[in-house]
């Protein structure tokens, strides 16, 4: 069990990140090319903020959508990285078993030779995510600890972010 002294540590590095929490999911100044002691540069990385202080199972994440200086990124393109973890963003709803704590760092990895030229660039990004817990509300009466009409947990949360960084 943590100390009151470790949580607050904690709970400190998560507020002096930069973003808001649900409302940020881009660090800030997190954008950097991937380039090898050769030189060779196979593409760009930046870091998430987490969606959720409690924390996020990734097989939630039902869509991201990214921009570079104003150009979509193929999702083929793209990879998560959690820890030890990595998966195309086609694949995070397979992975129900894989979660994201709040402390954890968290990269979208991009593939583009060369990365991306110094100076400016514009990133976007739009994160769909599936609700993982709540109540069920709805109108019918009729079945015992459900309501057959439940709706809140049908419609995603839409998280965007834009900020501009420099490489």
């Amino acid at each position: 069990m943590k100390t009151v002294e470790e949580r607050i540590a904690q709970v400190d590095e998560i507020l002096s990140r930069g973003g808001l929490v649900l409302t940020d999911p881009l660090m800030r100044g997190s954008l950097k090319n991937k380039v090898f002691e050769d030189g060779s540069c196979t593409g760009y990385t930046f870091r998430l903020n987490n969606l959720s202080y409690r924390g996020v199972w990734i097989s939630t994440i039902e869509g991201l959508e990214l921009k570079v200086d104003g150009e979509p990124v193929d999702h083929r393109d793209m990879t998560l990285v959690l820890g030890n973890f990595y998966c195309t963003i086609d694949e995070l709803k397979n992975n129900s078993d894989v979660f994201w704590g709040c402390a954890d760092k968290c990269y979208i990895n991009v593939n583009k030779v060369g990365g991306l030229s110094a100076g400016d660039h514009e990133i976007e990004i739009v994160i769909t995510k599936r609700n993982d817990f709540g109540h069920s509300y709805g109108e019918a009466e009729d079945v015992e600890g459900y309501l057959r009409d439940a709706t809140e947990l049908q419609h995603p949360t839409v998280v965007r972010d834009r900020a501009v960084f420099t490489i």
